[in-house]
């Protein structure tokens, strides 16, 4: 009977076995047994990325450590906010070497003990010897065995420590010969240059994504531009390429080269997805001076640059009085109608309607005052072509902030839902920038058809 019993819990023992072999094992893993030993000093302290920090693709994170890059920066009294930026820039990795330039031309405040701080190579011209390209060009030639050159402007602010990495890489990856970047506007940035910076970086296609700029087969102005932008509020390029071509034109110097090295076959990258903080806020009559470099240099780039109909000098300065006297009345009269609320599309109504309204009464008469959202200097340039103006027979200018409200009003529908007394004031401030950039446009196409005002 025992042996009988032994039998049959061993034949039971067998089922098991093999109705367990028949099943999917689990394993788990074991936890890891705390060496006893001290190896602390053996082991060196190496701080890697995490997985997808700095890109997708590891190759180029290590072709990164042995890379050098010189960043150039043109200043003049750059105020305390050039600390921010010198502090992001020797924090940018996970380079070999970040080498910081700084050519100065004639800075009064700290702006050059910051640049010293962090240990910055100073270089001093003298202020009429200033030009963007001058000084740019005399910064690269201060890089010690640079890969890279990097071009800023001193109000620009990388928004993270990969920043620069994230410009090399597509470099990397596309075989671009320089890399610019669109930007992300600080929280003082007047409405204005909000609305230019978005309608422009739409008009580039690089809102929400990157591109692979060169040289379109068919050339006309619009597709040129299109693709020979670089921007010196970030721009990085290859140093041994930057050497051949350099900058050349007072202004719009990174357009320019830009389209130089399209033409001779280089590839460059616009990125939307990766951005510089840049911005500005500034009056009426900095963009009036925007206008007018904007136009001479665009002209001089591109021969086939679309410039406004030249007018006559006595009907432009009569343009450009009665525009500026119908804003102020829209500025006094027509936004309490719109007061404290509105939506966008009853706003570019409103206004429309105005401009409408005082083109169709010739005749009326409007007075020239010192109007708040006007700056002095752009008011006294207004009253001292007064005396030169006709009754203006065309109304150009007006018909220009008629476009401009409908860019704006596309831009306000992506923002906001409604129209509040904040940013009416904003508005209001935006329609005499618009309309002083607008005069410095027609003030040189004037001057490039010898019909000067």
């Amino acid at each position: 009977m025992l042996g009988i019993r032994r039998r049959k819990r061993i034949r039971s023992r067998l089922k098991k076995r093999k109705a367990l072999s028949n099943t999917e094992s689990v394993v788990i893993p074991q936890q890891p047994v705390p060496s006893q030993e001290n190896t602390v000093s053996t082991i060196p302290d190496l701080q890697l990325p995490e997985v997808g920090h700095f890109g997708s693709d590891w190759k180029y994170i290590s072709s990164a450590w042995d890379r050098a890059i010189t960043v150039v920066i043109p200043t003049l009294n750059a105020g305390a906010e050039f600390r921010q930026l010198m502090q992001m820039l020797v924090k940018q990795k996970p380079f070999r070497r970040i080498e910081i330039v700084v050519v100065d031309s004639g800075s009064t405040d700290e702006t050059i003990p910051i640049a010293l701080d962090y240990n910055a190579k100073v270089i001093s011209i003298p202020p009429d010897q200033f030009s963007h390209s001058f000084a740019r060009n005399v910064g690269a030639g201060h890089s010690t065995d640079a890969d890279y050159l990097l071009f800023m402007t001193q109000d620009a602010l990388p928004p993270t420590d990969q920043w620069i990495y994230q410009l090399y890489e597509e470099s990397e990856i596309h075989g671009a010969a320089a890399v610019s970047c669109a930007e992300t506007m600080r929280e003082d940035a007047d409405l204005y240059y909000r609305i230019i910076s978005w309608h422009h970086f739409n008009y580039l296609g690089i809102l929400e994504t990157d591109k692979i700029l060169m040289l379109p087969e068919h050339q006309t102005y619009d597709n040129l531009r299109v693709n020979a932008q670089l921007m010196n509020n970030g721009c990085l390029i290859r140093k041994d390429i930057f050497m051949q071509y350099q900058f050349q034109l007072d202004y719009a110097e990174d357009l320019d080269l830009g389209l130089r090295l399209i033409k001779d076959g280089h590839k460059l990258a616009l990125l939307g997805k990766t951005r510089i903080i840049h911005s500005h806020n500034r009056p009426a009559s900095y963009y009036l001076k925007r206008g007018c470099a904007n136009t001479l240099a665009l002209a001089k780039i591109f021969d086939n640059y679309p410039l406004a109909e030249p007018l006559d000098d006595r009907e432009l300065a009569g343009q450009i009085v009665k525009s500026y006297c119908i804003l102020s009345a829209l500025a006094d009269e027509l936004y309490g109608t719109l007061y404290p609320y509105c939506t966008v599309r009853d706003l570019l109504h409103e206004t429309l309607g105005f401009i409408d309204r005082a083109i169709e009464n010739r005749h009326a008469d409007f007075e020239l005052f010192k109007h708040p959202y006007a700056d002095d200097p752009f008011y006294s340039y207004v009253g001292s072509i007064q005396e030169t103006a006709n009754v203006p027979k065309h109304h150009d200018l007006l018909i220009s902030i008629k476009e401009f409200m409908l860019m704006m009003s596309n831009y306000l529908n992506n923002v906001y839902e409604t129209v509040n007394p904040f940013l009416l004031e904003e508005v209001k401030y935006c329609l005499f920038k618009a309309f002083a950039e607008n005069i410095g446009r027609h003030l040189v196409s004037n001057y490039l058809t010898n019909d000067p005002v």
